[in-house]
């Protein structure tokens, strides 16, 4: 079993959810949060290895450099 961190959301609440869930891969994590959020419209899993990776990347990278990342991504 793996740690994943799952964001969902309520379109009707317009509220974001944040669930912390044990489950064998991120399908899983994502059908156990829609079973016990049946209100929420969309779930996104990340397991909590990536998470760590994402944050030491946020961590060693300045606020200009994540910016010009995400332009990046708009260009294509």
């Amino acid at each position: 079993m793996k740690s994943f961190l799952v964001v969902s959301y309520d379109n009707d609440q317009q509220q974001w959810f944040w669930d912390l869930v044990g489950a064998r891969n991120r399908d899983q994590a994502e059908k156990l949060v829609r079973k016990n959020r049946p209100y929420v419209q969309a779930t996104d899993a990340i397991e909590a290895t990536e998470l760590t990776d994402v944050a030491v990347h946020l961590n060693d990278s300045s606020p200009a450099e994540h910016l010009e990342q995400f332009l990046a991504l708009n260009k294509k």
